[in-house]
């Protein structure tokens, strides 16, 4: 399948997903945010099929440098942990995240650079809502 169609394909699909959980769904997941809730929320079905719907669009491949060992996906903002947007995860290979994370601290979560490309979550967050 065409890079673009998956990608698009699975950002309809997680969109659908999210708006079809409930508000007192999204307020049990609200309040996971806690520490000590945080694996709680990693073993909810709501946050497998996330990770799936993420990894499928990108062909299970690092976004940084294209790579397929050890990708997972990552949160780029916890402002909506347990509750997350598309445009809030990024799937990563394990040597990306750590660079990801250096970078954070020097882009203010703002705007990531890689090698291969460079991810704006404020421009796919505008390019979602038009």
């Amino acid at each position: 399948m065409n890079p673009d169609k998956r990608y698009l394909r699975a950002l309809e699909a997680f969109i659908e997903f999210h708006e079809a959980i409930s508000e007192t769904r999204l307020r049990q997941l609200k309040s996971m945010r806690t520490e000590k809730k945080r694996g709680a929320y990693e073993s909810t079905g709501e946050w497998r099929t996330k990770r799936k719907l993420c990894l499928q669009a990108v062909d299970s491949k690092c976004r940084g440098c294209g790579g397929s060992r050890n990708v997972d996906v990552h949160h780029n903002t916890y402002d909506n942990y347990c509750i997350e947007y598309f445009a809030d995860l990024v799937v990563l290979c394990d040597g990306c995240h750590d660079a990801f994370h250096q970078k954070i601290s020097a882009f203010h979560r703002d705007v990531i650079e890689f090698p291969s490309q460079t991810i704006n979550r404020h421009e796919i967050a505008e390019k979602l809502h038009k």
